[in-house]
């Protein structure tokens, strides 16, 4: 007997997670940015505690928009350190070390007269080990900038929910909306390269 194939159509897809900020894979992100991505979900976690006490209504609405920019946010930092991490792997099978002492055993080689036939290639591996260290410091300290609007636009958000005072909440929202542009334009300028 012939069994029908299952066609795409009727297979189920994966559903999103209910919370894509708790279903965040630390593993992928570098030691370095752990304490980071602690404080931006920890953030995230205590605007939705906040926003579960508002009541129904306009602010309400309004607040859940900026909820959905702070998950936003979230992620796109979370995918920005992925991305880095992922760079530090290429870097490390570079062997930054050995590269820049290579060059400059070359150089003082070249220095005391000798001929260096292979500068050229040196020079080239050295430039593109430290163009890829100097993108990821760059984006590091970008990081660290969002980070810190990201947290302050989500307190911001939180005090204008406690307070219930909705005339900061379009400031504040248009403060996420740029740190998510950012951060956006970071994750991409950082996926060209690869």
């Amino acid at each position: 007997m012939f069994r029908r194939q299952a066609s795409t159509s009727d297979q189920q897809l994966p559903s999103p997670p209910a919370d894509p900020v708790r279903s965040l894979d630390r593993s992928k992100v570098p030691q370095r940015f752990i304490k980071m991505l602690d404080d931006v979900t920890l953030s995230e976690q205590r605007w939705r505690l906040v926003l579960a006490q508002v009541k129904p209504g306009p602010l309400e609405q309004r607040l859940r928009v900026l909820s959905s920019q702070i998950v936003a946010g979230v992620l796109e930092m979370y995918a920005v350190m992925v991305r880095v991490g992922e760079m530090d792997q290429v870097i490390a099978a570079l062997d930054p070390e050995d590269a820049v002492a290579d060059y400059k055993a070359a150089r003082r080689r070249q220095a005391e007269g000798q001929e260096v036939a292979e500068m050229d290639s040196l020079q080239a591996r050295f430039g593109s080990v430290q163009r890829l260290l100097n993108v990821v410091a760059d984006a590091q300290d970008q990081l660290t900038v969002l980070e810190a609007r990201l947290l302050a636009a989500a307190a911001a958000g939180a005090e204008l929910a406690i307070t219930a005072d909705d005339r900061g909440l379009t400031s504040t929202g248009q403060d996420l909306e740029l740190v998510l542009t950012e951060l956006g334009a970071l994750r991409r300028a950082l996926t060209t390269l690869g």
